[in-house]
């Protein structure tokens, strides 16, 4: 949960974010619009999934303004990211999120995106 995000996003902001949203509770269509919308115009998102699926098949869903990345492309971040931790042992400072589970990441705002995404459907 929030201590996922968290580490998320310090790792983000440790490698140069400079603008993140935290949508909070979304569906993968939701994450997705936020690559594509006016009010987000993200250059990318990622989706911490957990569902009825075995747990196994959790993980993160990645999505860029062209769609969801394939495996080619996750192979490489995950290249990249081994690569970075053998160069930075030990990794980055995480934020611990406080007692209701939010995490004050400088960069980064929470915005519950799903409301929004749902709204300009009906």
């Amino acid at each position: 949960g929030p201590a996922l995000v968290s580490a998320l996003f310090s790792g983000f902001v440790a490698e140069g974010l400079k603008n993140g949203i935290d949508v909070g509770l979304s569906t993968t269509p939701a994450c997705f619009m936020t690559t594509i919308t006016k009010e987000t115009n993200c250059d990318a998102g990622v989706m911490l999934t957990a569902s009825h699926l075995p747990f196994n098949r959790n993980g993160m869903k990645f999505f860029t303004k062209q769609g969801g990345l394939d495996s080619e492309d996750i192979s490489q971040i995950c290249t990249a990211a081994a690569k970075r931790c053998k160069e930075t042992p030990g990794g980055h400072p995480v934020s611990v999120p406080d007692v209701d589970g939010n995490v004050a990441i400088s960069g980064v705002v929470c915005s519950e995106y799903l409301l929004t995404h749902y709204s300009k459907m009906l």
